[in-house]
């Protein structure tokens, strides 16, 4: 029972050398959407979490002045001589159809896919619902939607993304939903001080998804080492023990 233990402990040990050895780790890859998501995925590579990879998705050029680990500019060719979407829901769908497989390729090999987006339309609200609807059928990562809703009184923007969050419901394995008009009780502050509000809150959702992933990771990597190691004799334990002491 003894020499059991003694066993069973190397081989943890062991495995979790090779963690670090190779660098095992969580693969997390976060897409925003329009221009509202480009800013998050500038702050969230501004403070990068490690274990993620930031995709900034747009069909506005102004992309090119943010920070991300990879920009796609999307839909140029059908927008033509029109810098954006225009607000439109339904052209930013369209636009992600056309270039759907960029999404798939990133996405395909991740270990959790996070979707982030300002709803009220156009590539925001077009682009993470064609994306969550088509990689659900696609991978087998869970899917994790981060959203945040305009304020009351912006009328029809706030119909159409209330309108997104239930779609978004049937389409995400998780959806977390921020709304603008907790910014409200900044009023002492610039507006842009208080989105970072926002931003630090997504910041923190990410890093605690990243934990799970790792962690996850983790236990099933030592998990399986464990169960397919082939035995050792007590003489090899031994000398795993003297290697490592």
């Amino acid at each position: 029972m003894q020499t059991d233990t003694v066993i069973e402990n190397v081989k943890r040990m062991t495995a979790e050398q090779m963690l670090e050895m190779f660098n095992i780790d969580a693969d997390v890859r976060v897409f925003t959407f329009g221009g509202g998501g480009a800013q998050i995925a500038s702050y969230l590579t501004e403070h990068k979490i490690d274990g993620t990879r930031i995709i900034a998705v747009n069909a506005d050029k102004a992309i090119e002045n943010i920070k991300a680990d990879k920009k796609l500019i999307i839909g140029t060719e059908t927008l033509g001589r029109h810098k954006d979407t225009n607000g439109e829901m339904r052209v930013a769908e369209y636009i992600f159809e056309q270039n759907r497989l960029l999404i798939l390729e990133e996405a395909r090999y991740a270990d959790i896919v996070v979707l982030i987006a300002a709803l009220g339309g156009g590539m925001g609200t077009g682009g993470i619902l064609a994306a969550a609807k088509y990689l659900k059928n696609k991978i087998k990562q869970p899917i994790v939607a981060i959203v945040l809703k305009p304020f009351s009184f912006e009328g029809r923007r706030r119909e159409i993304a209330e309108e997104a969050v239930k779609k978004l419901d049937e389409y995400a394995d998780y959806l977390f939903v921020l709304d603008s008009d907790s910014l409200l009780k900044y009023r002492e502050m610039k507006l842009s001080e208080a989105y970072e509000r926002i931003y630090q809150r997504i910041h923190w959702y990410i890093q605690k998804i990243v934990d799970i992933a790792r962690e996850s990771i983790r236990e099933k990597f030592i998990e399986l080492y464990l169960e397919n190691t082939l035995d050792v004799t007590v003489e090899e334990i031994y000398h795993e023990m003297m290697v490592y002491a």
